[in-house]
């Protein structure tokens, strides 16, 4: 008879995803939900400047309706993203149309342009903390679909960027992107003591409970804690040697080199060896990975400082935009010749498309941010958004805390839709709303 642990760990196992394209729909309907989401403040905001309405209307349009399109509604995100951006626009003129007070200062070019990155970044990061921390409990129920699952081996899914969004993440706001160089390697170092501390808890946690675990993710020692950690001892020993202005072809040198070494032999390494019988083979998958996450990061590290450094709104969409077109070409051309794109070994293909979905986010929400300001000539940040970003480990920590607890209190694969909506829908309001308290109360559990 199989173990109810062994029976979880089958129901996540052996997958094959879907298209890029269906995991590129479901990223970039995130930004969307902020345009909405910003409609919505901005017609509230005359009449009402309650701190809980607006956690009301954050959690809704970017908690609940994302739920919505990964599970009962993942069939039909074009159309939730065709109408979302339609009824975003009627709010905004609607408001422009009854909009009685004196526009907004406006400030110089180079203000509004760094306020406007500054938008971009934040909400990017906060999209990837909220996005993980429903996929992370959703996948554990029949709703979430199995093609947004990870992948075994080859293929693209929703869940197999988890990991290499927050790496950009980290690299996008690091300090060398911010073109501070010593000072970054006490930083960062004492950064690190943090996500190592939280490795080995979530090691001997996951040990002692005999809670399910997926040992092709990282292996059986190494999770995503000690991934982030090794990822940012490495690039700070790297920026010792090397500046950060030659990230780009950092990152290249090593994405290259890192795609030959699986060409010459730990591609079947990884994928055929069967034992795992020592320290290096029980962990194959998180250590040959690390030199693509490496990657990653570098270039985020180079996107950055575009971001930081470019000195026009339209100089930055051009950079961003022929960024976008040179990734695009450099996936088709990786992907069909080189190598499908795997998880499993960050190879060239799963490097390109990570910063390639990464690039059109911060793009898009860089352009629907300067449409909210264009149309309704209002700028109304998310206090949802600054509450994640400013108390992120916090948040990602009760997220994981509150998938153990769901997972421990119910059978999940065998819960119906709407009773695992609705578990759903009650994790992600306390978490939302643990972190938003904790933000109106001045506590801040920021890394970096």
């Amino acid at each position: 008879m199989v173990s109810h642990k062994t029976e979880r760990e089958l129901f996540v196992s052996n997958l094959t995803g879907s298209s890029i394209l269906e995991v590129w729909f479901h990223i970039i309907f995130i930004p969307c939900l902020f345009l909405f989401r910003s409609s919505v403040t901005s017609i509230i905001a005359s009449t009402n400047r309650s701190p809980w309405i607006y956690f009301i209307i954050d959690y809704l349009c970017l908690n609940t309706i994302l739920i919505l399109s990964l599970t009962i509604c993942s069939r039909y995100i074009c159309e939730l993203i065709a109408f979302t951006i339609l009824l975003s626009v009627l709010l905004l003129c609607v408001h422009r149309s009854f909009y009685i007070d004196s526009k907004l200062t406006i400030d110089r070019e180079d203000v509004l342009l760094h306020n406007d990155v500054k938008r971009a970044i934040s909400t990017f990061k906060s999209a990837t903390y909220i996005i993980t921390s429903i996929c992370i409990l959703a996948v554990d129920f029949q709703v979430f679909p199995r093609s947004f699952a990870k992948t075994e081996t080859f293929g693209t899914s929703l869940m197999d960027y988890g990991v290499s969004f927050f790496v950009v993440c980290n690299g996008i706001v690091s300090l060398e992107a911010r073109s501070v160089r010593f000072e970054s390697i006490r930083r960062s170092l004492s950064s690190v003591i943090p996500l190592l501390l939280l490795g080995f808890g979530r090691f001997v946690s996951i040990k002692t409970t005999d809670y399910q675990e997926h040992v092709t993710e990282y292996g059986i020692h190494l999770n995503f804690f000690f991934i982030l950690a090794a990822v940012k001892i490495l690039s700070s020993l790297i920026f010792i040697l090397i500046d950060p202005s030659w990230s780009l072809l950092l990152s290249i040198v090593i994405g290259c080199f890192h795609e030959s070494l699986l060409h010459n032999g730990l591609r079947e390494y990884v994928l055929e060896t069967e034992t795992r019988d020592n320290l290096i083979d029980a962990n194959r998958e998180g250590i040959i990975s690390i030199l693509g996450y490496l990657s990653i990061y570098i270039s985020s590290v180079w996107i950055g400082r575009q971001l930081f450094t470019v000195k026009s709104h339209g100089s930055l969409i051009k950079r961003l935009f022929w960024t976008l077109i040179i990734c695009c070409l450099i996936y088709g051309y990786s992907s069909t010749h080189i190598d499908d794109v795997s998880r499993r070994l960050a190879n060239l293909s799963f490097i390109i498309s990570t910063l390639m979905i990464s690039i059109t986010v911060i793009l898009l929400t860089f352009l629907l941010n300067i449409l909210v300001k264009t149309i309704a000539i209002v700028d109304s940040p998310s206090l949802l958004e600054d509450s994640i970003n400013r108390n992120a480990l916090a948040f990602f920590l009760l997220a994981n805390l509150g998938t153990g607890l769901v997972n421990f209190l119910f059978d999940t694969i065998f819960i119906g839709n709407d009773i695992a909506f609705g578990i759903l829908s009650v994790y992600t309001f306390h978490l939302n709303f643990i972190i938003y308290s904790m933000h109106l109360s001045g506590v801040s559990t920021k890394l970096w």
